[in-house]
């Protein structure tokens, strides 16, 4: 007969269950953002990861986290648990230049060519207008058909 895992063992097993729940949902993050190519709409899911992986990241580093789910059990692993820790500040980091410079797009460079072009669609709209008329002038009034 199966031994009953002990209430210690239930629980590692219940945070390891809800990390990998949450790798998946960073995943998913990860693959809607791969197929993004809109800035206006990569920014706001660039911003939402940002602040789930620094909630993901704090809940991995505390003392209850992978410390105790992993260092503890397995001492063998924390060197390399402490190196994914490093990495968590190089991606946060990382993750704010990206949003910076998306948000520097969006208001700079980007932000002056939607003026431009909003600016020359007016331009062309207006010039079309005017030609309309004037066709429309010179065939229903000059060469109108006469009785």
């Amino acid at each position: 007969m199966a031994k009953k895992p002990s209430h210690v063992e239930q629980s590692a097993q219940n945070a390891g269950d809800q990390v990998i729940e949450e790798h998946r949902r960073i995943k998913q993050s990860l693959d809607l953002l791969d197929k993004t190519t809109d800035l206006r709409t990569m920014v706001p899911l660039l911003q939402e990861l940002r602040i789930s992986l620094d909630e993901h990241f704090a809940q991995e580093e505390a003392p209850d986290g992978f410390p105790a789910m992993i260092a503890e059990p397995a001492p063998h692993h924390a060197r390399v648990l402490d190196e994914l820790f490093n990495e968590h500040k190089i991606i946060l980091s990382t993750l704010d230049g990206v949003i910076a410079n998306a948000l520097f797009c969006l208001n700079g460079p980007l932000a002056t060519i939607r003026r431009e072009v909003t600016t020359i669609c007016g331009q062309l709209r207006a010039h079309e207008t005017r030609e309309t008329e004037l066709l429309t002038d010179t065939i229903y009034t000059d060469l109108g058909t006469g009785d």
